[in-house]
């Protein structure tokens, strides 16, 4: 019988440099009257950073995967597209029906402190998961997609209460130019 344990606990965690991108794209497509029926966006962000405290303990058969400390995760070059639907309500206000993405990262850059102890195992750990995660994440965007719109649809059908769809158009159309 194999006896497998995980127990992985961030905290503290900041993601810094998010707010400096490059919109490539903007797509919107209308209904009848002007109201938004699509949004599409295509973004690039060159450069952004996660850092925070971390505790992880992996144990399996053969192997034992364990550190605390401090982490810093850099993004590079992530490309990300966006579609989110809408209606609208009786308020001509919109409502977000459905949100996707779609998202590509070239690099990362990751540092555990003190994983496997540190010292050249940490250092090899911590190379080898910077090669491995840009392919871990691109290969579940499907799966961290459904998790975000589960969480991000309420809070932008939130910030959507406060624009009519007329103050929406135009606040598109002056991002985009």
């Amino acid at each position: 019988m194999f006896v497998y344990s995980l127990y992985v606990s961030f905290s503290e965690s900041v993601i810094v440099n998010i707010t400096k991108f490059i919109v490539d794209q903007v797509n919107l497509s209308v209904f009848e009257s002007n109201v938004p029926q699509s949004l599409e966006v295509w973004f690039t962000f060159p450069s952004f950073w996660v850092t925070g405290y971390y505790e992880l303990d992996v144990s399996a058969p053969d192997f034992h995967i364990y550190g605390t400390g401090p982490f810093n995760i850099t993004f590079n070059n992530v490309t990300l597209y966006s579609k989110g639907n809408f209606s609208t309500t009786k308020r001509n206000s919109l409502n977000m029906t459905d949100l996707s993405f779609l998202i590509n990262i070239n690099s990362t850059n990751v540092n555990l402190e003190n994983i496997l102890g540190g010292g050249e195992s940490g250092s090899d750990f911590n190379n080898a998961l910077s090669d491995l995660l840009p392919t871990i994440i691109n290969n579940y965007q499907i799966k961290i997609s459904e998790f975000v719109k589960e969480y991000a649809i309420p809070l932008i059908d939130i910030c959507l209460r406060f624009f009519s769809v007329p103050d929406l158009i135009m606040f598109i159309k002056e991002f985009a130019y």
